[in-house]
This record gives structure tokens, C-alpha cells and sequence, in this order.
């Protein structure tokens, strides 16, 4: 017994053409009203004063970036024994075996895209790199009597906002 499903035949419509012109997508996505578009000049005149900063910064005759080169195992490592070095790659190593495990097991790359992932590694950097400044500064919290930093209170709330976006 063999079942046939027919189709109505629906017409097909050509995409509409994309705008022509960067002037175009300027004009609709930074300048569409007088409010963006006093902001996307001041955050516009905001990044290539920061650029211009940086860039003044990077190329002054002042840096000594040989300094930077001839103490990079320093600045990785710090003082820790070069024959014990291993003990870094491994951890390094176990940590990597254990994600690419965690998204074997629950199958992340078939039901995530890539760039999901991306963003959201991207936005775990940023929030360590966030401890990582905040950590030595006030913010002090102590539970159960231990002295903590600002760190704490990031990493808590990191992790209860995994937990509620998990549910």
C-alpha cells in the first residue's frame, strides 16, 4: 500500500534586492533619527580617540617592548621551576580534553552553532577578564570569615546566571 501527498504548488518570489550603497546602510542603520545619530558620532569620535590613544601609546619612543620579549616566560609563568613546566601543558592539556569531552556528551555541536559558541566563550573571557580587574580592588566581601575580593561576587553571580539560563 503506498500513500502519495500532494503538494499545492505555491509561487515563488524573487528576495527583495539588498540596499544599494554603503550610503544607504549608513543612512538606515547609524542615521536613521536625530538621537543615533548623535550617538554614532560621539561613540564614533569616542573609538578613534581611543585608537589614536592606544596607537600613540603602542608606537611612543618611550616603550621598552624588549622588555616585554625578553621577560615573556617570566610573564607567563612568573618564578615557577622551568622542569616542572610539564605540570602547566598538562593541566592546560586536561582542561581542553574536558570541554571537547562536555561537548561530545551533551552533542552542543549539533544543536549550537558556532558562533554561539564563539559568543559565548567570548563573553566567559570577558567576564574573567572583568574578575581579573576587579579582583584587587575594594568591592570586599567575607563569608565564613574568608577575605575576598570582588571576584567572588562576579563569579557568583556568573554562576547563577548559568544556573537560571540552564532551566
Amino acid at each position: 500500500m503506498t500513500h502519495s501527498v500532494t503538494l499545492p504548488e505555491t509561487p515563488e518570489f524573487a528576495p527583495e534586492p539588498p540596499p544599494r550603497g554603503p550610503k544607504v546602510w549608513l543612512r538606515t542603520n547609524l542615521f536613521s533619527t536625530p538621537a543615533s545619530t548623535v550617538l554614532s558620532v560621539v561613540f564614533i569620535l569616542i573609538g578613534l580617540g581611543a585608537i589614536r590613544g592606544m596607537l600613540g601609546y603602542i608606537f611612543s619612543a618611550a616603550r621598552r617592548w624588549d622588555a616585554v620579549t625578553y621577560n615573556v616566560r617570566l610573564l607567563m609563568v612568573r618564578a615557577y621551576p622551568e622542569e616542572q613546566l610539564t605540570r602547566v601543558w598538562l593541566s592546560v592539556a586536561v582542561v581542553a580534553m574536558l570541554v571537547a569531552a562536555t561537548f561530545a556528551i551533551y552533542r552542543i555541536a549539533g544543536r549550537t552553532s558556532p558562533r554561539k559558541v564563539g559568543n559565548a566563550v567570548s563573553a566567559l573571557g570577558g567576564l574573567l577578564a572583568l574578575a581579573g580587574l576587579l579582583g584587587p580592588w575594594g568591592l570586599t566581601f567575607s563569608p565564613l570569615g574568608i577575605e575576598s575580593t570582588g571576584t567572588f561576587l562576579i563569579v557568583f553571580g556568573v554562576g547563577i546566571a548559568i544556573s537560571i539560563g540552564g532551566q
